[in-house]
């Protein structure tokens, strides 16, 4: 018994250390525009695939918390949104929280190819402690925690539990 209790504590300070690492420092907004189209366009779906082929690769680029911007060894979350999207155009703000103040909100069912799609965690009390790329499929191309860059479902249990909104950014 006191085994079992033993890995359950070590699973629960494991799974706090990770998720720990997915808040990001922030920093003054840098505007991108927004789009305001609701129908998928032809533009908006080969910006979406331009912005995936940019992330993919990356795919197995470390985690860092707190990682450079523009550093291309190590990534957090926020960090590697605001240089895929920037390699495409589009100037993000530093920090996941400001990132989810820019563009159209749209809802799960709505999200295209290319969209930014944002997360709460335990211990962000409701507020936006993740952002990723919305890829199609059901499937968002992120980066935390062992693994670094990689595919995700958005029904991963975490994932799902914690989804906020996504947000359609696109070029000037």
């Amino acid at each position: 018994m006191r085994k079992k209790n033993w890995i359950r504590k070590v699973v629960a300070i494991a799974t706090a250390l990770v998720l720990a690492g997915s808040v990001v420092p922030f920093s003054a907004p840098v505007s991108a525009k927004a789009d305001t189209s609701q129908a998928p366009s032809t533009k908006g779906a080969s910006f979406g695939a331009k912005v995936i082929a940019t992330g993919d690769k990356y795919l197995g680029t470390p985690y860092k918390w707190g990682a450079k911007v523009g550093d291309t060894d190590t990534f957090d979350c926020s960090s590697f949104t605001k240089y895929v999207y920037g390699k495409n155009g589009v100037e993000l703000p530093r920090g996941a929280r400001k990132q989810g103040e820019e563009g159209k909100k749209v809802t799960r069912a709505n999200l295209q190819k290319g969209d930014l799609v944002f997360f709460k965690l335990k211990r962000t009390n409701g507020k936006i402690g993740h952002v990723g790329i919305y890829a199609g499929d059901g499937k968002v191309l992120h980066t935390w925690g062992r693994g670094g860059v990689r595919y995700d479902k958005m029904t991963n249990a975490w994932l799902d539990w914690g989804f906020l909104y996504g947000t359609r950014v696109t070029p000037k």
